[in-house]
């Protein structure tokens, strides 16, 4: 693979992981597991003990937990609370793990600071997106994002596993939408934390709060 190849694949997991940490990494073992990388080693920071079993069993019952929860309305806001850290950390390991960098300095804080906020703005425009779905009042919409989100996760590591050079602009793309529609989608969403915030001040239960808002 080509510097070029591993940037690609390096910059997809990253936004992969800010849609599910848990099936991306689950995809990442069962590759480096069957080879579909073409020998390419991942040896940094131990990432080669994802194509361990207990490791790729740990990551599909995570995901498993997060396809139930996550098609679950109000309560899939709730999920993305803690995996704002989650994400953006697997994130960043995956970059590392799949530049193999090693030198330390700040060419790989750079590299680490890329995944992490790569995969915090696709968190952020997921996270952000839900909310809104949160304020219909029926849960199909719920359902089908949390489905097309993870199509979407299979459909991009298959890309990045067979192009991942053509994946750099794909994933580039998708970046730039998210970053133009980030101002908007705060805006939106403003409201609603307001709301969230005044009920955790008051310590009522923010599923409450949703259900008012909705």
């Amino acid at each position: 693979m080509s510097a070029l190849d591993h940037f690609g694949l390096a910059l997809a997991l990253a936004a992969l992981a800010g849609l599910s940490a848990y099936l991306t990494a689950f995809l990442l073992g069962i590759a480096m597991r069957l080879g579909w990388f073409g020998g390419v080693e991942f040896e940094y920071v131990g990432m080669e003990s994802l194509a361990e079993p207990p490791i790729l069993l740990g990551a599909l019952v995570l995901f498993l937990v997060e396809f139930f929860v996550d098609k679950v309305p109000r309560l899939d806001s709730l999920w993305d609370l803690p995996h704002t850290l989650v994400r953006p950390l697997a994130g960043a390991l995956f970059v590392l793990a799949t530049l193999k960098l090693g030198t330390g300095g700040l060419a790989e804080t750079g590299f680490v600071c890329m995944g992490a906020a790569v995969a915090l703005l696709v968190h952020s425009t997921k996270a952000g997106l839900r909310l809104r779905i949160n304020t219909t009042p029926e849960p199909f919409s719920n359902v089908g994002a949390s489905a097309l989100e993870n199509v979407l996760v299979v459909a991009g590591f298959s890309l990045a596993v067979q192009s991942p050079s053509a994946v750099v602009w794909v994933i580039g793309g998708v970046l730039l939408l998210c970053v133009l529609h980030a101002p908007k989608l705060w805006r939106s969403n403003r409201e609603i934390l307001k709301r969230v915030w005044e009920r955790l001040r008051r310590r009522q239960p923010v599923l409450e709060e949703l259900e008012e808002i909705s």
